[in-house]
């Protein structure tokens, strides 16, 4: 109750400038809703965006998306596995042979079913910022909320899967294997292939001029290599470098 009372107390500004819509001028530029966005399929309408908004989630559950490659964009995933896991697809493959098995046995009811709603309602819930939206669907990071259900529901079908013994195995495996794999990714694969993605090039410039001392002249570096990086993106370098300060004077 005291966590409570203190988040609420100091979340009271933010909570004010949502109401007031100061904070919600992103959003509502890349809400499904937006009459501009919704005029190129036609007269805007709740019914409009409501159609785009159940388009965009199923985009969330593609097999690509999920089980093969991920986020298309390469700065939110790696794209050498899916937004599940090895261990996520085995917990669910898992959860589909125990459901068959027990409604065989008509043992449904012993399933754990308030848990079981929690996880799935928790997930569908953590996609919808992301479908609420029209950029760069599916988009993992504005449905990272529902990693928390997949862990959930992942780890209860996994903790199952541990009293079987030729389960056990097979989750060992694949968690040393899929740990493995995830490493190389990790460690060689993906730095290369993000390179560009995290302007790796302004990157190591900013970096030699910060070592030389001539962090200011990176402006004109990016420009003479014919690298067009906003003035405001740069003032990060020399941030860090401590070459500028954000003081007021």
């Amino acid at each position: 109750m005291l966590f409570v009372a203190v988040a609420a107390l100091l979340s009271l500004p933010l909570i004010r400038l949502t109401l007031t819509g100061e904070l919600q001028a992103r959003f509502s530029a890349l809400s499904v809703f937006n009459p501009e966005y919704l005029k190129q399929f036609g007269e805007p309408s709740f019914s409009l965006g409501l159609r785009e908004l159940l388009k965009n989630f199923s985009l969330h559950f593609s097999p690509s998306y999920l089980l093969v490659s991920g986020d298309a964009n390469v700065r939110h995933s790696t794209q050498s596995f899916g937004e599940w896991g090895w261990l996520e697809i085995f917990g669910f493959l898992v959860a589909i042979g125990a459901s068959l098995r027990f409604a065989l046995a008509k043992r449904l009811h012993q399933f754990r079913w308030g848990e079981i709603s929690f996880v799935i309602v928790g997930y569908l819930a953590g996609v919808l910022p992301a479908a609420m939206t029209w950029e760069s669907n599916p988009h993992a990071l504005r449905s990272i909320g529902s990693l928390v259900f997949l862990a959930l529901g992942a780890g209860g079908a996994l903790h199952f899967a541990w009293k079987h013994r030729p389960l056990r195995t097979a989750t060992l495996v694949l968690a040393v294997g899929f740990l493995g794999f995830y490493w190389k990714v990790m460690i060689f694969d993906y730095p290369q292939k993000a390179d560009a993605w995290f302007d790796g090039v302004v990157a190591q410039v900013a970096e030699q001029l910060t070592h030389q001392g001539r962090i200011e002249a990176l402006d004109g570096e990016l420009k003479a290599a014919r690298i067009n990086y906003d003035p405001m993106a740069t003032a990060y370098y020399k941030l860090s470098s401590g070459a500028i300060s954000c003081q007021k004077k």
